[in-house]
């Protein structure tokens, strides 16, 4: 049996932030995942407990077909934390490149 914090999930968040994406490398056996380290800028809490906070480094991921920017980048998104309180990534919806 699991102890109780291994199975706990955070609840549901969202946050409209501005990054740098730090690393950038396809996900292992897929074709359109991209695996992410980020350095979160500015967070806007949309909804939820807020897990994105200005200064933290953390892992991220999202969805392309191909990889064409060149990093670091600087970056908006709307960030969904998933996973535990103790690990998880931020996954990185309606990403814009920012001007």
């Amino acid at each position: 049996m699991m102890g109780m914090h291994s199975a706990m999930m955070v609840a549901p968040n969202q946050a409209r932030i501005r990054a740098t994406i730090l690393r950038a490398e396809r996900a292992p056996g897929t074709a359109d995942k991209w695996l992410l380290e980020v350095e979160i800028c500015q967070a806007m809490p949309v909804r939820g407990p807020q897990r994105a906070e200005p200064g933290l480094r953390a892992p991220a991921f999202t969805w392309r077909p191909d990889w064409d920017l060149p990093l670091p980048v600087q970056v908006e998104a709307d960030a969904e934390y998933i996973g535990g309180p103790r690990q998880g990534s931020f996954q990185l919806l309606n990403l814009h490149v920012c001007p």
